[in-house]
């Protein structure tokens, strides 16, 4: 694909309501990711594109697959991004996971009723991790203040057949519903901005101008998950964290597994010492995931 044929543009979202991403579970508890998947965005865009244009479900699938992960931002400017030091998890230049945790996380209680005693049914207690509009303890040294709502920044490519989707994007006021339960008022995001991205902001989500995997000499912060791969990943020095990462055909009766691989996660660094070394022309962006398009996991 040609630099010609890819057009990206900066995606800014406002949260209007609280919004669960699952992370992982632990009994009854469930808890939520910090930041947007390149996988849920690009299937609440699809989602809401299809109904948008009188499309059926299964239909654009590839559309808005050239889509990074999205992380949170105060102004709607500068992003927190993800970084590992000293063993911990920061978003943005000071706050760790745990702060940022506090300041935004809450817990939404769930169960089911039995109808025949009106009381709540046995095991159904389900106890969900939310992340709020606006933070419930503001954090002023943090730069945390309950000003305004959180924003959503992440870069969408668009190839030759994107141009259906321009109107789209431009539409004044468009919704996408993100995340876990949505039936319970959860995961409401309206997009406030979508203007063309230059190439040096493409290249800082560790991708080039057309969506292939970019690194540069040195250390490199990862902004989309990088699966894991014998032919690079053994020339590369990385600290950070692996995880398994699965995708799902849900438009069956029973979903069905269609790949499953190991990345290494948002915020992990890389360090390169050649790239000339180094030949990573085959890995794509695809769902917020740089991964070898080639060849099968």
């Amino acid at each position: 694909m040609g630099k010609a044929e890819m057009k990206w543009y900066r995606l800014v979202f406002e949260q209007i309501q609280p919004m669960h991403i699952k992370k992982s579970s632990y009994g009854v508890m469930a808890e939520t990711e910090l930041f947007i998947p390149g996988q849920s965005m690009w299937g609440a865009l699809t989602r809401s594109y299809n109904l948008y244009c009188g499309a059926g479900p299964d239909e654009n699938r590839d559309l808005f697959s050239a889509i990074t992960c999205f992380y949170p931002s105060f102004d709607g400017v500068s992003i927190l991004a993800p970084s590992y030091r000293n063993g911990m998890l920061f978003l943005g230049e000071n706050i760790t996971e745990d702060e940022f945790r506090f300041a935004y996380t809450d817990t939404f209680v769930s169960t089911a009723i039995s109808p025949l005693t009106g009381s709540a049914a046995d095991e159904s207690l389900h106890e969900t991790d939310i992340l709020l509009p606006r933070p419930k303890y503001e954090l002023a040294d943090k730069g945390i203040c309950n000003k305004a709502n959180l924003k959503w920044i992440g870069l969408l490519g668009l190839g030759d057949d994107g141009g259906k989707a321009e109107g789209f994007l431009k539409e004044n006021g468009l919704e996408v519903h993100i995340g876990g339960e949505i039936r319970y008022g959860l995961g409401l995001l309206v997009l406030r901005e979508a203007a063309e991205s230059d190439v040096w902001t493409v290249k800082e989500w560790n991708i080039n101008e057309e969506g292939r995997l970019h690194l540069e000499n040195g250390r490199n912060i990862l902004r989309n998950f990088l699966q894991i791969d014998s032919g690079v990943n053994d020339m590369l020095k990385w600290k950070g964290a692996v995880v398994p990462l699965a995708e799902l055909d849900f438009s069956r009766n029973e979903p069905v597994i269609t790949e499953a691989c190991l990345y290494l996660n948002t915020g992990s660094s890389v360090c390169v010492e050649n790239m000339d070394d180094l030949d990573i022309s085959g890995f794509r962006l695809s769902k917020g995931k740089l991964k070898r398009i080639e060849r099968a996991c």
